[in-house]
């Protein structure tokens, strides 16, 4: 499977939030998602969408990838869902309301919401 663009349409993780940033830690968000991407088997590819020179320097920590994920990564993701876990509404997805009358893509909605308030990550969500 070729995941195409996970870094920029999955957050605009060239520049993320400190709070992200903390979270991965010891990786940039762009090496921990590309870790995590790559952590499933089915995925062979990621595209990066590379815009700057200084993006290629998040490269450098994204290899080796292990499946499954190390303790390392497992502890990021552990971090990554306890934030989700400190907000009421962010495991409602919202999937029931789906062809809403409003036309409005409720379950994005929802995601974007996720996206704002567990990772402070609100110029992505706009």
């Amino acid at each position: 499977m070729l995941i195409i663009s996970p870094n920029d349409k999955g957050g605009q993780l060239f520049s993320p939030p400190p709070v992200l940033t903390d979270i991965t830690y010891p990786y940039t968000p762009v090496q921990w998602n590309a870790r995590f991407c790559l952590s499933m088997p089915a995925v062979h590819t990621l595209s990066f969408g590379i815009t700057e020179p200084v993006h290629f320097d998040e490269i450098r920590g994204i290899f080796p990838t292990s499946i499954p994920l190390t303790l390392e990564d497992q502890e990021i993701m552990h971090n990554l869902k306890r934030r989700e876990l400190d907000d009421k509404y962010a495991s409602y997805e919202g999937y029931d309301l789906q062809g809403d009358p409003s036309g409005i893509n409720i379950p994005d909605i929802l995601r974007l919401r996720k996206m704002w308030k567990c990772y402070e990550m609100k110029e992505f969500a706009q």
